[in-house]
């Protein structure tokens, strides 16, 4: 299985993390600095719980989230996460995290190559988990699963204009009132040693916002539906059968998906 399913002129760059965050009745948009990206290698050694190992992540682009963008309209949540410039020869994940009045989800958009060798966009919605406070986390962690909730989301990663776009039915988030949205942008590398054990892990997120979960990214601000959006019509989850795992530490959230 591919390995994302395991487990962004000098001046005018300036300009653009200086430029004020953009915020509408429907809509916000707010900049990320660049070059921020955090790299770690996970070693099995010494067992039970392994080792992390700091890489630099400076030099990578694939995941560099540079922009995080939201458009509540009536029928839609529309969610963009622009990073400094995607690979079309690398994998590409983004995690989106959404809070409404009631409820929070934990989504995804993944590009990735099959064994077939052709290239597959994918999307995952899930309910957020219940998570634990990090100083109950005993041992090497907990193992969570998640289940996706049956909404028709679609993806899309667009190379011209540097982005991964999500588009989620309202209706799956029960009509909100309002969304805030978190995000981070991952790339998992193969260890070159095909019999090594050892991964590596490059990821950047959106960080100019608050922190609602110490296990999630941090979230802006409060994005109105469109005037006029239906309210309150919730729909029923039910499952595509698609599951989700990932491993919970005291240090963080170690991704397997």
């Amino acid at each position: 299985m591919s390995g994302i399913l395991r487990a962004t002129s000098a001046a005018a760059l300036a300009l653009a993390l200086l430029a004020p965050t953009a915020a509408y009745a429907d809509r916000w948009s707010s900049p990320d600095e660049i070059g921020d990206v955090e790299g770690w290698t996970y070693d099995p050694e010494p067992k039970p719980c392994g080792t992390f190992i700091d890489v630099d992540g400076s030099a990578e682009t694939n995941s560099d989230i540079t922009r995080l963008s939201v458009r509540h309209t009536r029928r839609a949540v529309i969610l963009t996460t622009r990073v400094a410039r995607l690979d079309r020869r690398l994998e590409q994940s983004v995690s989106l995290y959404v809070r409404s009045e009631d409820r929070g989800w934990w989504l995804d958009v993944d590009r990735f190559k099959t064994h077939s060798g052709n290239w597959r966009v994918m999307t995952f919605m899930a309910r957020e988990p219940k998570l634990p406070d990090p100083d109950d986390v005993e041992g090497c962690g907990i193992g969570i699963s998640l289940i996706d909730v049956g909404c028709r989301t679609t993806g899309t990663v667009d190379f011209e204009h540097d982005l991964i776009r999500l588009t989620v039915p309202r209706q799956c988030m029960g009509n909100p009132r309002w969304v805030r949205v978190g995000a981070d942008a991952s790339q998992f590398v193969e260890p070159e040693d095909p019999d090594s054990e050892a991964w590596t892990t490059f990821s950047d997120e959106w960080d100019d916002g608050v922190e609602l979960s110490p296990w999630m990214p941090p979230f802006g601000p409060r994005v109105r539906a469109t005037a006029g959006a239906p309210t309150g019509a919730a729909k029923t989850d039910t499952s595509r059968g698609q599951e989700r795992h990932f491993v919970v530490r005291r240090d963080g959230i170690l991704t397997r998906r």
